[in-house]
């Protein structure tokens, strides 16, 4: 699971060629990045018209929240058994980084 988040990072990440936004829609976009982007990542993406690292930032966050939920779930079926603490924890740790890392690149964005 993490090989596979770490690999859709990398193909999501591939950043398109948009033409330069104006200075007022710079200024909505770092906004809309603060407010709706720290719950939907990728809003301040949106804004500024790069729809296609929106939708990609949106796709890295839900598949780091999916990897907490899952990584959380699987620990609590299984008891926190000693046998798969280990990967639920990767799981775990692995989403948690890859939905902070979205929400960094569309504040960065």
């Amino acid at each position: 699971m993490p090989i596979l988040a770490s690999l859709l990072t990398v193909l999501l990440a591939a950043p398109p060629a948009v033409p330069p936004a104006s200075p007022l829609r710079k200024t909505a976009a770092g906004a809309g990045a603060v407010v709706p982007g720290l719950v939907v990542h990728g809003a301040g993406h949106f804004i500024r018209g790069e729809t296609t690292t929106g939708w990609r930032l949106l796709a890295a966050e839900g598949i780091g929240l999916g990897g907490m939920v899952g990584g959380i779930a699987g620990l609590f079926v299984t008891g926190a058994s000693p046998r798969t603490v280990a990967p639920f924890t990767f799981m775990i740790v692995h989403g948690v980084g890859l939905f902070g890392m979205s929400a960094l690149a569309d504040l960065y964005g």
